[in-house]
């Protein structure tokens, strides 16, 4: 980390090398990098982030974390424990999970523990055990890396563009071998499926112009068939055009013949209808003739005579009529018959019409593959099943038939026979270009396998090249080795002689060449190794002497310390002074305590330290350690005391350091601000009111019941008035010391 003293350990657990020394005996830290996907037209890399963002659930696709947690512990044999996750749900470090909790105290956080956090990451990512997984995880999420050989060697040229002076060390070769490391690899597989598009490229692109000469093929050939469709339904037409002809004027006289017989019996019942009248004036005739023979006979017989010869008309008439009748009938009977002739040859038309569209469209859909024409004619074989004779009018002609032109027969059936000679020829010409593709095939995939198999042998060759480099690199200097390698870049340039088909002896003499040079630099390393193990073990034997010595000493200074344990607690001295004066004011009730049981150290400072025990010297040197302090209602019963007693320099005079403080009191000049370390000037530094004064040390007899905070704060803001212990006030802090 940049310095002697900037390791991880010293991160996480502190240490005293620092000019900032400081120490943790646990402590856990979190390192995380939070990545974010902005693009929202493009998936991200990883394959299980793009399924999500592919279903839709892009917010979990958003954002991936990676991460590092740090466990130390001082008193362990692994003092640093790592620990490393991946978040791979979309959660966020510090909005949905967290490295720290509340304990409760004053908004006081501490940081999770490994298994607490463990727990917290379950179903929101990977805990990797080992620091390979880890790589192998973020090479996958982070990078797309498959392979963990890819995620290295992008970190090995991440750090080659970092090295200093990186123009002074990049040559056309190293930027050749560089560019190809940052290559991949193309696979077998990749080289196949190219070939093998390709070769689909050309067959469909052979398929489509054969395709297209059919197209051409099939359009002359529906031109053709379109003509004879044409002509056969032109000569359909004209006969059916006939044949309807026919059968209008069939029908107009039909109907005519059936006016005339609808005439003809609409007169018979006119006659019919007359004769009876007719019968009836006959009978009334006949009646009158009777009459008129006993009356009026002249009159009679000239009636008579009229009535025989109207009737005479009339039977001539109705005879007349019957022959009317009769041809009328006649007639019918003819027309009849002539009528279902032209029905029977109409039908037999028809089903020619009809058999004719259904060969020209089984002609259209198996021979010429024309569905268009296909369709027209089945629209017009329907057209024409429904046309029936009796129709009241005329039907069209379909205009599919009316539509399509016309050409001779002799002329489509010779070019379809030499339509047909091509297509055979072109089945030939296929065949020998399908024999000519497959062994070209062939070819290629020999040639594959000798270049890949060249090709491994050649990775094969580099790998073991750069794992030697890797592994001189341990034994020798950085320099030696560019040295070694900037000669074989001499000999002969590698990149491009492994690119060279045609020269591979070339190849083999360059490996060698490089094998023979490496052979003779490990040999050389080899030796000096010898020669350093050599130095190194005269090195151990002096190092183990002087082990033993120090061996020797650390168990003496470990008897020393374990002694130093086994002594009882430091307890200040009493004076014998001091001890008769407490005894003099216990024996007259006047309650008086020595000044240490009334101070304790603040919680920054250790009782055990060196600064402790500083305080205490300062205060033991300056005589107020086991100073009497006395309640302020009792302070003039005890100075009589004392005072008659010899004892007065026995009790700490609170009021004289109060009026000496003031006295002396000046403004606080910056040297001052800074030795305080910013602490209140009003308060004495390390020093405070013992608050286990009244469970642990004092007893009631002893004055439980007085309540000893204030008087010591006034004590310790007089002591921080008069400036810190070690001056020359300090000294004066009692009345007659």
């Amino acid at each position: 980390f940049g310095g002697r003293e900037r390791h991880m350990e010293y991160y996480v657990l502190g240490g005293s090398e620092s000019a900032t020394p400081y120490s943790h005996e646990r402590r856990t830290s979190y390192i995380a990098l939070e990545f974010e996907w902005s693009d929202p037209d493009n998936p991200p890399i990883a394959p299980e982030f793009r399924q999500r963002w592919e279903n839709g659930e892009r917010e979990k696709a958003r954002f991936l974390t990676i991460g590092i947690s740090l466990a130390g512990n001082m008193n362990a044999s692994d003092r640093i424990r790592p620990l490393r996750f991946l978040i791979t749900d979309g959660s966020r470090l510090g909005y949905d999970l967290h490295t720290v909790y509340e304990t409760g105290s004053k908004q006081d956080k501490r940081a999770f523990d490994h298994p607490r956090f463990k727990q917290q990451m379950e179903g929101h990512g990977i805990i990797c055990d080992s620091q390979s997984e880890y790589e192998r995880q973020v090479a996958r999420y982070l990078f797309g890396f498959d392979d963990v050989k890819d995620f290295q060697k992008l970190i090995n040229l991440l750090l080659v563009l970092r090295r200093p002076n990186l123009s002074s060390e990049l040559s056309f070769s190293r930027v050749h071998d560089y560019l190809k490391q940052s290559l991949r690899k193309i696979s077998g597989e990749t080289t196949s499926h190219v070939i093998g598009t390709i070769e689909r490229i050309d067959a469909i692109q052979a398929e489509k112009e054969r395709v297209q000469e059919a197209y051409s093929a099939a359009e002359r050939l529906h031109m053709a068939q379109q003509n004879l469709a044409l002509s056969r339904a032109q000569l359909a037409a004209c006969e059916y055009t006939g044949t309807q002809l026919a059968e209008d004027s069939v029908q107009s006289r039909v109907t005519k013949l059936r006016k005339d017989l609808r005439t003809a019996e609409n007169e018979r019942g006119r006659a019919d209808e007359r004769t009876q009248m007719l019968q009836a004036e006959y009978y009334q005739v006949n009646s009158q003739i009777k009459v008129l023979e006993t009356s009026e006979g002249l009159q009679v017989a000239k009636q008579l005579t009229a009535a025989h010869e109207r009737t005479h008309e009339t039977q001539g008439q109705a005879q007349e009529q019957q022959k009317s009748l009769e041809a009328a009938r006649q007639a019918k009977r003819v027309s009849i018959e002539r009528l279902e002739r032209q029905v029977a040859h109409f039908n037999t038309m028809k089903a020619g019409s009809v058999a004719q569209l259904r060969e020209l469209s089984t002609l259209a859909m198996q021979e010429s593959l024309w569905e268009v024409a296909a369709f027209q004619l089945d629209e017009a074989l329907r057209q024409v099943n429904s046309i029936s004779s009796e129709a009241s009018t005329a039907p069209e002609v379909p205009l599919v038939i009316t539509s399509l032109p016309g050409e001779m027969s002799e002329e489509r059936i010779a070019w379809l026979r030499h339509l047909e000679e091509l297509h055979r020829q072109r089945e030939k010409l296929d065949a020998t270009v399908q024999h000519a593709r497959s062994l070209e095939a062939t070819r290629f995939q020999e040639l594959d396998l000798a270049r890949n198999r060249f090709q491994s042998v050649e990775d094969r060759f580099n790998e073991a090249v750069l794992m030697l480099n890797n592994t001189l690199e341990q034994f020798t200097s950085e320099e030696s080795l560019q040295l070694l390698q900037e000669t074989m870049l001499q000999q002969g340039d590698m990149g491009n002689v492994v690119d060279d088909d045609a020269l591979p002896g070339r190849v083999v003499e360059e490996c060698s060449f490089i094998l023979d040079h490496y052979r003779k630099e490990i040999d050389k390393i080899g030796d000096e190794l010898v020669q350093e193990a050599q130095q190194g073990q005269a090195k151990l034997n002096e190092l183990q002497v002087v082990q033993g010595g120090m061996i020797r000493e650390i168990a003496e200074v470990r008897s020393l310390y374990e002694q130093k344990l086994a002594e009882p607690e430091f307890t200040p001295l009493r004076s014998d002074r001091h001890t008769t004066a407490r005894t003099k004011l216990a024996e007259q009730g006047i309650t008086a305590l020595p000044l240490y049981m009334l101070l304790d150290f603040t919680p920054d400072i250790n009782r055990e330290s060196e600064e402790a025990g500083r305080i205490e010297y300062m205060l033991e040197d300056a005589g107020l350690l086991d100073a009497l302090v006395v309640a302020p209602s009792q302070v003039a019963a005890a100075d009589a005391l004392l005072a008659s007693e010899g004892l007065s320099d026995c009790r700490l005079d609170i009021e004289g350091i109060k009026t000496l403080s003031e006295s002396r009191r000046l403004p606080a000049t910056q040297p001052e601000e800074q030795h305080t370390h910013g602490h209140n000037s009003s308060n004495f530094y390390g020093l405070r009111f013992d608050a286990s004064l009244d469970t642990n040390r004092v007893t009631p007899s002893e004055g439980n019941d007085l309540d000893w905070e204030p008087i010591v704060t006034t004590i310790l803001t007089a002591f921080g008035e008069n400036g810190l212990p070690g001056n020359a006030a300090a000294t004066q802090t009692r009345l007659h010391f």
